[in-house]
């Protein structure tokens, strides 16, 4: 070796180094995540995720989620669990969460990807009583939700809160005048209005949107797993520009197609920006 060589080759080495680096680095980019399989939760919160009567999992954050993941060329092993999805992805027993509120004290400890869907909120009430304000006092009923309960207390404070098993029969516990007022997000006080329980026969109920309780959701991960949340998410574009986000949407009557999809670009456009 001569002695221009010997004085080039540590530099020559370092430059074969650093592209063998930045090469490696691209295509674990450009490749599908091989973690096998990641963990996703969900619970019984209809139409965005559920069990069926034989087990499977179905709804549209379901259904959405586990096309966008295989699209990603990441496998999914859904999970039902019956703590909140906060509980679960900070325990770990769970890498991901198809829908997860994004508040700001949670981003300190999870991961939420960018929204892929909003929630609205409603306060429902029989036809003709006053629309609680913030300085109401009695008992305002909600479902199972951890995120419900939450967000009721912020709303009143100084309110007592009723928990129920589920939408149903908050609204039941309404029509039968035993509380006054229920907090539920949008898709279970639009299935109320519809088609309430059968001690709602006869009584007219009235949804109150609640302005400042249009909450964002995204794909929730632990922090390990925020590649994975974020390759689905990247996905979840592809499906609405192809037009499968909304031959998902049109098959849950509890949504409005043209606002869900107007809803989509709205939040698409804003996070462009």
């Amino acid at each position: 070796m001569s002695a221009r060589w010997a004085q080039r080759w540590p530099w020559m080495a370092l430059i074969i180094a650093a592209v063998a680096i930045e090469t490696w680095v691209y295509r674990r980019q450009q490749s599908p995540l091989h973690h096998q399989p990641y963990r996703i939760g969900f619970d019984q919160n209809p139409p965005y995720h559920f069990q069926h009567a034989d087990g499977s999992a179905g709804g549209i954050a379901y259904e959405v989620v586990s096309e966008a993941a295989q699209r990603a060329g990441i496998r999914l092993e859904w999970v039902e669990r019956l703590e909140s999805s906060e509980a679960a992805l900070r325990s770990g027993q769970v890498d991901l969460w198809p829908l997860v509120t994004d508040l700001p004290e949670r981003r300190k400890f999870l991961h939420i990807s960018r929204p892929w869907m909003q929630t609205d909120h409603f306060l429902v009430v029989r036809e003709g009583k006053p629309v609680p304000d913030r300085g109401y006092k009695g008992e305002v009923g909600c479902g199972s939700l951890p995120i419900h309960a939450r967000l009721v207390r912020q709303q009143f404070p100084d309110a007592r809160t009723a928990t129920f098993p589920n939408h149903l029969e908050v609204v039941k516990a309404i029509c039968l005048g035993q509380l006054e007022v229920g907090f539920l997000g949008a898709a279970p006080a639009m299935e109320a209005l519809r088609a309430g329980p059968p001690e709602c026969t006869g009584v007219a109920l009235q949804a109150h949107a609640i302005p400042d309780l249009r909450l964002k959701q995204g794909v929730g991960s632990t922090f390990e797993a925020a590649a994975a949340a974020e390759r689905i998410r990247d996905e979840i574009d592809s499906l609405a520009r192809n037009g499968r986000l909304a031959g998902t949407l049109i098959k849950f009557s509890f949504f409005s197609l043209d606002e869900t999809s107007a809803t989509y670009e709205v939040l698409v456009v804003r996070e462009r920006a």
